[in-house]
């Protein structure tokens, strides 16, 4: 029964406002940390000119919270882990902030909470549009015609030059968090591995082409998988299907000579963002030159290690090319028809990303194809794979600066692997050695000039779209592509776990657009970067003692043992057990005992 109103004080009013959400205190040490962070990086300064040059005049009253204090809110709200939302954001800097962190920021105290959600909303509108390649009006719902007429009204070049400063914004975030530290990349060889993971936005249905209305997020599209993971645009099928953005994230790898002793930290270095499935090769192009940019000097000579979405579906001047032309090498897989002869160069054979001699046996080209059509098991083609060792065409010197190397016959040369009838003088060189012959059964009907010169050099272009950096499906090669993709989808993984960072969770990112989404999951990755270097460098300096050893615990441990002479031998033992009448003997003495 209700009672009356005077019965007892009212606890909504004794609470008073905030009812939900936290008010304690952010450290000061954490604003100091951030803002130290981004300050060294040069982002504020950067920003605030871009913002400069944008304004026509000093004319009009200075923004009471500055780009900086917006930047930093957002990041501290992604570091301890609350939503990304203006209302947090607001409540944040109503009554979340020291003197000292509000000192720190510029900012004043004397402002109410639903002034600083409108501040908030406009400081973080105003740093977006200052690098928004994709502007539109999110206020209100366009109908579809609409929305093609905004995208249409898009200049070219102004979008262009927004994206690069977009691009440079999130990376430098993430830059940022390594740069303060670089020894967590110590030991580290600049192999690295890319992937890309959809997130959704918050909207409720997305829009297809038959849509009246487009979507609240126009510029986002729909992720549709079937039950194998492959892409489909068949709704009907899909398994799973998802209306938002993807990022390509780019992170270090493990090194090609493993050193149980070498220990360093696998932070996010490169992102991109685009539509779900939207031209991996030029995304993903653009989050390897962006750390490339950044860390060139450790990455160079490091591999670039993807799964077949990228180089396998990518021409190879928009990909494979200009990662080469950055003086990385490639490790990737293939599809099933892009195994076995896919290409070749003066009469060398491209397999699997590997150039071979043409007399190489049948068997051992088709080894993959047979494997992944169920032809052959499994154990048989890794024998085949290691079978190929022996016909690898080598390097017979150093790429030059344009990357034209000189190639040589495996059966050319002192150190020949085989001994072929086209070469009759390196035959007999190698008379005394015990090398596997070329059968002329498979030997090319009009041998090229792999087959009739000493060398031949190989341009840059030469299965360019294919070729790799360690020959498919040898152990070293599992090692670096599966180390490569485990970790890389562990890091999406855990930067999406609803536990963690939830940027799989959509209604904790309500910004709407292309750009305010770009930003808000790169402060994601960016709390994400700082637990991961920052449980590197307290793994480093408190290494774990290894487990001892327990030992477990039974009987025999208690018996007493004839052969070492050890534990504790009563009357009556016999090889480590009590004889019954031994047993009869004591409990006779015992009850004597009693007696007396």
């Amino acid at each position: 029964m209700l009672q009356p109103a005077n019965a007892r004080p009212n606890p909504f009013e004794e609470h008073g406002q905030g009812l939900t959400g936290t008010e304690d205190l952010v450290p000061d040490r954490r604003v100091k940390m951030i803002d130290r962070i981004i300050t060294d990086a040069n982002i504020p300064q950067t920003v605030d000119g871009w913002r400069a040059d944008a304004c026509k005049s000093n004319a009009g009253r200075t923004a009471e919270l500055s780009l900086k204090a917006v930047i930093v809110v957002f990041l501290i709200l992604a570091v301890e882990g609350s939503p990304l939302l203006i209302t947090t954001g607001a409540t944040l800097l109503h009554r979340r902030l020291s003197p000292e962190s509000r000192a720190r920021l510029g900012i004043d105290d004397n402002y109410t909470w639903t002034q600083w959600y409108h501040m908030l909303q406009k400081g973080l509108t105003r740093l977006i549009a200052l690098a928004d390649p994709k502007p539109a009006k999110y206020q209100r719902k366009m109908t579809r015609a609409q929305m093609l007429a905004n995208r249409e009204a898009r200049d070219p070049e102004s979008s262009a030059a927004a994206l690069v400063r977009l691009d440079w914004l999130c990376n430098q975030l993430l830059y940022a968090t390594i740069a303060v530290c670089p020894g967590v990349l110590d030991g580290w060889e600049g192999n690295i591995t890319i992937d890309g993971t959809a997130y959704p936005v918050f909207s409720k249905h997305g829009q297809t082409k038959n849509s009246l209305y487009a979507s609240i997020e126009s510029d986002a599209a729909f992720y549709m998988r079937d039950s194998r993971h492959k892409e489909t645009t068949d709704r009907s099928a899909a398994r799973k299907v998802m209306f938002g953005y993807e990022l390509h994230l780019v992170a270090p790898a493990a090194n090609i000579s493993p050193d149980p002793g070498t220990s360093f930290a696998q932070p996010v270095m490169g992102i991109s963002q685009c539509q779900p499935s939207e031209s991996p090769s030029t995304f993903g192009l653009s989050a390897i030159t962006s750390a490339m940019s950044r860390f060139g000097d450790r990455m160079r000579g490091g591999l670039v290690i993807a799964d077949k979405g990228y180089f396998a579906n990518a021409k190879a001047e928009d990909l494979a090319l200009p990662v080469r032309a950055m003086g990385m090498g490639i490790l990737t897989d293939y599809k099933k028809d892009q195994t076995g002869v896919v290409d070749g160069y003066a009469g060398a054979e491209l397999i699997e990303g590997t150039f071979y001699c043409p007399g190489m046996p049948e068997a051992l080209k088709s080894a993959t194809k047979d494997e992944r059509y169920d032809r052959i098991e499994p154990d048989v083609w890794l024998k085949r794979i290691d079978g190929r060792a022996p016909y690898v065409v080598r390097r017979k010197a150093k790429p030059d600066a344009d990357g034209y190397t000189p190639m040589m016959c495996p059966a050319a040369g002192p150190n020949a692997t085989v001994i072929c009838p086209l070469k009759p003088k390196d035959a007999s060189r190698n008379s005394g050695k015990s090398l596997l012959p070329i059968m002329p059964v498979n030997l090319p009907e009009h041998p090229d000039k792999i087959c009739t010169q000493t060398s031949v050099v190989f341009p840059p272009t030469a299965g360019a779209k294919f070729r790799q950096d360690l020959r498919y499906a040898t152990a070293a090669w599992f090692r670096l592509y599966r180390s490569g993709r485990n970790f890389i989808e562990s890091t999406n993984a855990y930067i999406k776990d609803e536990g963690k960072h939830a940027l799989a969770v959509a209604g904790r990112r309500r910004a709407r657009g292309h750009s305010k989404q770009y930003f808000l999951a790169t402060t994601l990755v960016f709390a994400a970067n700082l637990q991961r270097i920052n449980s590197h460098l307290w793994n480093e300096a408190n290494p774990l003692a290894p487990d001892r050893t327990r030992r477990r615990d039974k009987l025999n441990n208690y018996r007493w043992d004839p052969t070492t002479r050890q534990g504790t031998a009563p009357n009556g033992l016999f090889d480590g057990y009590q004889p019954a009448e031994a047993f009869d003997d004591d409990l006779d003495n015992l009850e004597t005992c009693y007696q007396d």
